[in-house]
């Protein structure tokens, strides 16, 4: 086979074209001995030239494809012969190839790895000590390319975040255990040689990658080869100021890998013991300390210390340590040993957590972490220990803080990123919060009554931080936030102290919004503190107030405005009874915010913020000490606009799309009017949802009301155009007065299903039969004659729509046949299968059918379970009425369903869900035989052998059904069907 002259043209001077041949060419060299031969001449023979970079690089590729994926099949003299060139290359590149782009050096040292990984345990055992031979001559001019090929290695064949089978893993093994038994000394010996060389004449690029890679390998090899007295003080050296900052971070990482390398209890404390003394002079951080060496050196402190706590709770399990008061002298003095070594380390950590930059206190943070968890093993703190604590406490107020350059309003990559660094800070203050709660709350209330009492002359951040730690303290807090306050004054809490002293500061006029916003967090977080007999009602006005204006909802800024009008719906909510005596004024606040629709900043509410300043107003007519009669007058008056303005804007939204359509423009005026339609009717629908069990719309005198909305909305069917968004609407509103309404509902139904079933599409028929659904859950049997009446044009509809469908199997679809499902087993549920029996007989019997057909023949596990779920159903509801065409259908198909579903090739005994199928199978088998005893199991005798089951294995089958418990069947029944898959 010919390779020569595959391309010309190679870099910025080719063409697409020129590439798409070059890769072709390529693909043909990895497709043979041939081309491996080639391009290892090639390697071999061509010096390296700025412009063959890509020729180059492409050649090595050729040689790791063949390596990774052809070793096996290579001849063993092709074998040897790539041996021989790989280490002819080294010996006469070394000298060039510092003049290699980095790319192509590594690529180089990879295709080593690879094949070091394949051999080194057969046919070439000698070649790490061959290498460096070659590598480290007297003019060391291959160092670069050895330290390289041994990082490599370690990705090949140690790193453990790359995923390997059980026979590579064993194989990797077996490597690292041979290395140390051949060639790890002469290595560790190469390494020291090197570094005592960086030290005499600098060579920052070594230095860094030699520390890199014992860093690398002290995992794996004999720790005391690194660990001794020769070693460790070069590696320290390597921490000095004057040293390469690139350097000193390749230091701090070998260091960490020293220090957190497994290893007994007390061997970890005494390694730690050696390393500390050298390390803890670099924890005064200098002003001209490179801010990546810092973050090397804040990971390295932190590993230091966890790998103590680490130590710590290894040696308890060890000693099998419940109460070290009971243990030996020797144990305790080696408990409290290790214990304080790691209190040692926390002030140095503590010192990174709080430093400056966010990466370098990242650094820490699991320490922070570590520590905590360990003094609540500890359980009783010493005063150095709360010391600590109050420290930690005081570095994460610090470290919580937004700095001025922070944008709210538009968050980049450094606001996310910031976001991201205080989920850790959250961690460790919810963690310091369980550990002493006591504490916490002690140092938070004592941040707010310092910061609140002169937060006008503080930072916004100074301001919004001590709040922000407030609001923090009731997700950790192990109590139940409303028992936290009471109005007897010996007895108030921390809690009740620090929301007294927010809501009396005055904050809330704050000029900064995100410190009003945490404000009303904070206030909506402890909500309960407003509603206390006897507290104060200028406070909860005051509250409401802030909310109510330019501080709140009629705040310039959009976020602030949305996130205020869910908070104070919520709030109203839990503080509605407190309210009663002022409903109707805050009423004429809420209505006049309803009512305006622009200002110089542009609209005050969004559509969705509006749904909620709907539903607290709601929530404050219906719990209001108002009788019927008014309460019916406030409701009327707040739902008057959109009843009044319902029919004008569907002529509008008509008119809009004539003009449109005439004038050939987009439809986007008039679908945006649809859109104001069906808002409409969802801020109506919201209202509905202050009704509850207590507060009953027919309690509070709105019944009428809402009848008559619904009489209007219902206009909305008749629409020529946006029949999906008006009836959505419609559908929502629906939803809610078959919850809010009894019997009055019910003459509207039959309309609203006809119009619905109009103009129906697979989305509107999957929103559509969850509202059928839950009208028949809730007036089950009266409905059963309009049921009866509808039931085929929604069976119908439903058919016509999967005819529609592309594929039966495809998502929609699936969607579509679930809903069905449901529908049916809402009403079989409901002892409603009357209105499926007593349709046409080809029509009930059709219906039956496709239930088969969802419980057998389409691998959808959920829809599976709804359909013997049904048969379940039908099964009771025959034992009852005795239906003899129900009689006959059970025998004839469910009972073979019961067998044909877990025979089927989709049936997988692995999946939950079909488990759950499988189940009800037995389930349904049960009851069967319960009612109808020896005559199911005649009738299994002559069925069973249709599946060509064997005389004995359909009689075990038929004893197990007669004998075990459903239990005990359940389990034989899922061994019977697995039994019959091998």
């Amino acid at each position: 086979m010919e390779f020569g002259n595959g391309f010309t043209t190679f870099g910025s001077a080719a063409n697409a074209d020129d590439h798409r041949k070059m890769l072709m060419y390529f693909d043909r060299l990895k497709s043979s001995n041939e081309g491996l031969e080639y391009s290892v001449t090639e390697l071999l023979n061509n010096e390296f030239k700025e412009n063959q970079e890509e020729m180059i690089f492409l050649h090595w590729k050729v040689l790791e494809f063949h390596i990774q994926n052809r070793h096996e099949e290579l001849p063993p003299e092709v074998i040897l012969g790539l041996r021989k060139a790989l280490m002819s290359w080294l010996q006469k590149q070394s000298n060039e190839l510092k003049s290699m782009p980095l790319y192509l050096r590594n690529k180089a040292a990879q295709v080593f790895a690879l094949l070091f990984a394949k051999e080194f345990l057969s046919s070439w055992p000698s070649m790490m000590l061959d290498v460096m031979k070659v590598c480290l001559n007297k003019a060391n001019t291959g160092v670069d390319f050895y330290l390289r090929m041994l990082l490599a290695i370690d990705v090949e064949v140690v790193d453990r975040t790359i995923m390997h089978s059980e026979t590579e893993q064993a194989h990797n093994q077996n490597i690292k255990d041979t290395m140390r038994e051949t060639c790890i000394p002469a290595m560790v010996e190469s390494w020291y040689n090197l570094l005592l060389l960086c030290t005499q004449n600098p060579n920052p690029n070594i230095a860094s990658m030699c520390l890199d890679v014992v860093g690398a390998y002290i995992e794996w090899i004999d720790i005391n080869m690194i660990a001794n007295e020769k070693f460790l003080p070069l590696i320290f050296m390597f921490m000095g100021v004057n040293v390469d900052s690139e350097v000193r971070e390749s230091a701090c990482d070998c260091l960490r890998e020293i220090a957190i390398k497994g290893m007994l209890p007390l061997d970890k404390i005494r390694l730690i013991e050696v390393l500390w003394p050298e390390i803890k002079p670099y924890c005064q951080v200098q002003d001209k300390d490179d801010v990546d060496y810092l973050i090397k050196l804040s990971k390295l402190i932190g590993g230091i210390g966890s790998a103590l706590i680490t130590a710590w709770v290894k040696y308890i399990k060890l000693e099998n340590i419940s109460d070290i008061a009971k243990s030996s002298s020797n144990v305790q003095q080696n408990y409290i040993s290790l214990v304080t070594a790691a209190e040692d380390k926390a002030p140095f950590c503590f010192q990174f957590v709080g430093h400056e930059d966010d990466d370098v206190s990242q650094q820490c943070v699991q320490f922070a972490l570590d520590y905590i968890d360990m003094l609540k093993k500890i359980k009783n703190m010493n005063g150095s220990q709360k010391q600590n604590i109050v420290v930690l406490f005081n570095t994460l107020a610090k470290k919580f803080k937004y700095d001025s350059e922070y944008c709210f309003e538009n968050e980049g990559e450094e606001e996310t990123e910031f976001k991201e660094y205080l989920k850790g800070l959250k961690n460790i203050y919810e963690n310091l919060i369980q550990l002493d709660p006591d504490l916490v709350q002690s140092k938070v209330r004592e941040l707010l009554a310092e910061t609140l009492g002169k937060w006008q002359y503080l930072e916004f951040s100074d301001v919004e931080v001590c709040i922000r730690l407030l609001y923090l303290l009731g997700e950790s807090l192990a109590v139940n936030l409303g028992s936290q306050f009471t109005n007897d004054a010996g007895s108030k809490t921390p809690l009740h102290d620090m929301l007294t002293i927010l809501t009396s500061s005055g904050v809330c006029d704050h000029p900064h919004p995100y410190v009003r916003l945490m404000y009303f967090e904070t206030v909506v977080r402890y909500d309960r503190f407003f509603i206390l007999q006897g507290t104060n009602e200028n406070v909860l006005l005051g509250v409401m107030q802030a909310f109510l204006d330019e501080r709140g909802v009629k705040s310039t800024n959009p976020a602030i405005r949305s996130r205020c009008s869910y908070l104070l719906s919520r709030f109203v909510k839990t503080t509605c009874k407190s309210l009663q005596s002022f409903t109707e004024k805050l009423l004429t606040q809420i209505e006049s915010l309803l009512m305006t629709r622009h200002d110089e900043s542009g609209q005050i509410f969004s559509p969705d913020d509006k749904l909620f300043v709907y539903e607290l107003a709601g929530t404050l007519i219906v719990n209001s000490s108002l009788d019927g009669k008014t309460k019916n007058a406030l409701m009327t008056s707040l739902l008057s606009p959109l009843v009044e303005g319902f029919n004008p804007s569907l002529n509008k939204m008509h008119e809009v799309y004539k003009m449109e359509t005439e004038s050939g423009s987009t439809h986007f005026s008039s679908e945006q009017l649809a859109n104001d339609i069906n808002y409409s009717m969802s801020y109506a629908s919201r209202t509905s949802k202050a009704f509850s069990n207590k507060h009953t719309m027919a309690q509070a005198g709105c019944s009428d009301v809402y009848t008559e909305t619904l009489r209007i909305f219902l206009s909305g069917f008749d629409v020529e155009v946006y029949h999906d968004i008006i009836h959505s609407g419609i559908r929502q509103y629906l939803h809610r007065m078959v919850i809010c309404l009894e019997e009055e509902v019910l003459p509207f139904i039959p309309i609203a299903v006809q119009n619905l079933l109009k103009h129906c599409n697979a989305r509107a028929l999957h929103q559509f039969i969850p509202l059928i659904n839950q009208i028949v859950n809730k007036f089950k049997k009266s409905i059963s004659p309009f049921l009866a009446e509808i039931f085929m044009p929604v069976v119908r509809t439903v058919f016509q729509i999967l005819s529609e469908e592309q594929g039966e199997l495809s998502e929609d679809a699936k969607t579509v046949r679930r809903t069905y499902f449901q529908f049916i087993h809402a009403i079989v549920s409901n002892n409603l299968a009357e209105v499926i029996l007593k349709q046409e007989n080809s029509d009930a019997e059709m219906v039956l059918l496709t239930i088969k057909q969802g419980a057998v023949d389409f691998p959808d596990p959920t829809a599976q379970k709804v359909c013997f779920n049904i048969f379940h159903k039908l099964v009771a509801s025959w034992k009852t009425t005795q239906n003899g065409a129900l009689r006959e259908f059970i025998i004839q198909i469910i009972v073979p369903a019961c067998f044909q579903a877990p025979t089927q090739p989709t049936f997988d005994f692995s999946d939950g869900q079909t488990i759950l199928v499988l189940k009800e199978t037995s389930s349904i088998m049960k009851d069967l035989y319960g009612i109808l005893g020896i005559e199911l199991i005649q009738a299994l005798k002559l069925y069973l052998p249709n599946l060509e089951l064997s005389e004995s294995v359909a009689d075990e089958y038929c004893q197990a059904l007669a004998q075990l418990d459903k239990k005990q069947f359940r389990n034989y029944t899922k061994a019977f069907f697995q039994r019959g898959r091998c």
